[in-house]
């Protein structure tokens, strides 16, 4: 089976990422290292498709989600709704803001789902 673990270079995400290799499944790992480190999946690396992406970046990872068997979502989930800034995006929108909205939301969706 074909997975994506968000957030596979943190230590959470890595010893997921490790599980599911030795279990031979495929792995995507998407992580945009901001917190997590490749030397977490220095013994795993040539085993996983790595994409350093940003999974705020809705246009980056959307074709990356495609013909996956499941999803593990292991980014920081806090830092994510930090940046999506519903309460500026509310009161004062910018040109864009709503459709970043709309993304990020795309996104969620398909990450949850």
């Amino acid at each position: 089976m074909k997975f994506i673990v968000t957030g596979g270079a943190g230590f959470i995400g890595s010893h997921l990422t490790n599980f599911l290799i030795n279990n031979g499944h495929d792995v995507i790992v998407i992580d945009d290292l901001s917190r997590g480190s490749m030397n977490n999946l220095h013994d795993i690396k040539n085993k996983i498709d790595f994409r350093q992406l940003d999974i705020l970046n809705y246009n980056s990872i959307q074709n990356v989600t495609e013909k996956i068997n499941g999803k593990f979502h292991q980014a920081k989930i806090i830092i994510w709704l930090s940046k999506l800034s519903l309460k500026t995006t509310y009161e004062k929108p910018r040109e864009g803001d709503i459709k970043k909205s709309q993304d990020n939301t795309s996104l969620a969706k398909e990450l949850i789902h």
